[in-house]
C-alpha cells in the first residue's frame, strides 16, 4: 500500500489552490470538530496517524497543543510539511510498526481520513494497536467518509478509497478494535461568516430533515441520523 502513496499528494490536485487556502480550511475544521473533543490539557501527548502533510499537526501547534507529532507513509507529504510548513514533528513511518512498542504512549490518537484506505482486516488491526497505545481514557478520534449521505462527495472524490462508513459501521468496527465506549458525531457546515450561515441554516432546517424523512419512508429507520459528508467518532479507552 505505500507505493501507492509515494506521490499521493501530487495525485490529489490538492496543492493546485493555494496552501494558504487549504491552511485556512484545515484550522477552522479542527478547531469546530477535532479540538472540543481534546481536552484542555495543551500538553497532552497526542499522536496524528495518517498526517499527510501536517495540516492538522500545524492547526493544533497555533491552537497550544505542543506536544503533537504525526505520522505517514507517504514520504512525498512529509517531505512538503517539514520543508514548506516547518513541521520537524512529523515523520515517515508505517503506523503498525510505529504502535508496536507504544503501550500507553499517549493521551490522544488522531485517525482523521485513513481508515476509508484501509480493508477491513488491517483496520481492525490498526484499532487495535490504536487502543494498546492509549493510555487508559485516552481518546482516538475517527474522521472517515459517510456513506449515508446524499452523492458520497467525499468518499468518491478519491480512487484510494476503499469503502465508505456509516453510523453502524464505523460503531462495529470500533467495537472489533476493542473499543466499547464512543460517541459518534456530524459534521455539520461550519456557521462562519455569511456563506457559513447559509450553507448550516440550509442544512439543518431543508436537507438533513428530507433525508431523514426518505430513510424512514424506505427502510423504516432513520439509519443513526447523521448524514453530512463526515463521520466522527470519539472512541475512549476503558480506565
Amino acid at each position: 500500500m505505500s507505493a501507492l502513496f509515494a506521490n499521493y499528494l501530487s495525485s490529489t490536485g490538492e496543492l493546485e489552490s493555494e496552501i494558504s487556502a487549504v491552511i485556512v480550511r484545515a484550522q477552522k475544521t479542527f478547531t469546530a470538530y477535532i479540538e472540543p473533543h481534546l481536552g484542555a490539557q495543551h500538553d497532552a501527548r497526542i499522536l496524528d496517524l495518517g498526517c499527510g502533510f501536517g495540516r492538522n499537526v500545524l492547526a493544533a501547534r497555533r491552537r497550544g497543543f505542543g506536544n503533537i507529532s504525526g505520522i505517514d507513509i507517504s514520504p512525498e507529504q512529509v517531505t512538503f510539511g517539514r520543508s514548506t510548513l516547518g513541521l520537524d514533528n512529523i515523520t515517515v513511518a508505517d503506523a503498525l510498526a510505529h504502535l508496536a512498542h507504544a503501550e500507553a504512549a499517549f493521551d490522544a490518537i488522531l485517525l482523521i481520513d485513513v481508515l476509508e484506505h484501509c480493508d477491513t482486516v488491517y483496520a481492525v488491526e490498526l484499532l487495535s494497536a490504536i487502543r494498546r497505545a492509549l493510555v487508559p481514557g485516552g481518546r482516538l478520534l475517527v474522521q472517515v467518509p459517510n456513506g449515508m449521505t446524499p452523492l458520497a462527495p467525499n468518499y468518491l472524490g478519491d480512487v484510494t478509497h476503499v469503502r465508505p462508513y456509516s453510523s453502524s459501521s464505523l460503531a462495529q468496527i470500533l467495537r472489533m478494535g476493542g473499543f466499547r465506549k464512543f460517541l459518534l458525531n456530524e459534521q455539520p457546515p461550519i456557521a462562519v461568516g455569511a456563506r457559513g450561515i447559509v450553507r448550516n441554516l440550509l442544512w439543518r432546517l431543508l436537507l438533513k430533515p428530507m433525508i431523514r424523512a426518505y430513510l424512514l419512508a424506505a427502510t423504516g429507520s432513520d439509519q443513526g441520523r447523521i448524514y453530512t459528508p463526515n463521520l466522527m467518532a470519539v472512541a475512549i479507552k476503558a480506565e
